[in-house]
């Protein structure tokens, strides 16, 4: 399909508008703002390009922003992204508008490749931030088996609990600082 200079010209500014909301939402992941909400932001500007792009069949950039879009993926968990990964996107952004200016990039998605070049604080925040989402995961696993081992005749019990003010979030907080005492 051969499109117009100017519907290029209309799809080129949209891309840069897209890719400037990802660029904000990544800056403001870590202020107090809403993990799933920034994130989603982020989400809906890497697939919009990425499916804009497929349709004005510009590959390279289709193929970019899809890479880039499946290693956020890894991060929707929260509760929020490392720095090292908010630089690496922010990077991959950059890329993206030089697709956009018809310039060829050289990126690397291997994520353990860019490890290596980690200060030994970045390595320790990536493994403190892995080590904390598996331990938010056992906590919640935990939670739901203990609620399921409550008997039948206690069916209250299990109601009350499942239902408690006390959600998993506020549990797996508490059982966090536990662990730091």
């Amino acid at each position: 399909m051969t499109f117009t200079d100017q519907e290029i010209e209309e799809f080129k500014i949209e891309a840069m508008d897209l890719l400037e909301n990802a660029e904000k939402s990544l800056l403001g992941i870590d202020s107090e703002q809403d993990f799933s909400k920034t994130f989603d932001s982020i989400f809906r500007c890497f697939h919009n390009l990425k499916g804009g792009s497929g349709m004005m069949e510009m590959t390279a950039l289709q193929t970019h922003v899809h890479e880039l879009e499946t290693i956020l993926m890894d991060f929707k968990p929260g509760p929020t992204i490392p720095t090292h990964y908010v630089k690496f996107f922010l990077k991959g952004i950059d890329a993206a508008r030089n697709l956009l200016d018809g310039k060829e990039i050289e990126f690397s998605y291997n994520l353990e490749n860019s490890l290596t070049q980690n200060t030994e604080k970045q390595k320790h925040e990536i493994a403190k931030t892995n080590s904390e989402s598996k331990l938010e995961k056992s906590l919640e696993k935990s939670f739901e088996n203990s609620i399921e081992k409550v008997p039948d005749s206690k069916t209250n019990i299990r109601d009350e609990l499942s239902q408690s003010k006390m959600t998993k979030e506020s549990l797996t907080e508490f059982f966090r600082r536990a662990k730091k005492h």
